[in-house]
């Protein structure tokens, strides 16, 4: 793994509130890395993460079951592996994933269940050749987050 030096910025912000008896959550965050080095001295392009969360908390059966739309674009410049003084190509990674989080209370606490499904994904990256390819990124996650109560 090659790790990239170069001034970043960051920036996040989150909205949550309530649509009647619905909770809701629009978040997003913003990473940016100037142009760089890796370790091994190679030049790293610029790169820039934007990501968007929509979530929308519905209260049933004594719970709260919460529907989740994520979508994330990966933005890099990219420059061929030796090349010092070459231009950098662009290459766009992008995905978009539908999940599904509940809460459950279970005595001193609280059970957050969740899975989703990568719907959309294509991860930019090179062949054995070093040719430009769209590698496809999809599949099921799972999660469980538990809260001790006071």
């Amino acid at each position: 793994m090659k790790c990239a030096t170069g001034d970043r910025v960051i920036a996040l912000g989150e909205l949550t509130g309530r649509l009647g008896e619905r909770d809701y959550t629009v978040a997003a965050y913003n990473v940016f890395r100037a142009p760089g080095n890796y370790a091994s001295g190679d030049r790293a392009g610029r790169e820039n993460v934007a990501n968007l969360f929509l979530s929308l908390g519905v209260h049933a059966l004594g719970t709260i079951v919460e529907p989740s739309l994520e979508l994330r674009q990966w933005l890099q410049n990219v420059y061929e592996a030796g090349d010092a003084t070459g231009a950098a190509r662009s290459q766009s990674s992008r995905l978009a994933t539908v999940g599904l989080r509940a809460r459950i209370d279970v005595g001193r606490f609280e059970l957050f269940p969740s899975g989703g499904y990568t719907t959309l994904g294509r991860l930019a990256m090179t062949d054995g050749a070093g040719l430009p390819v769209q590698a496809s990124l999809t599949g099921f996650h799972v999660g469980l987050v538990v809260r001790a109560l006071h």
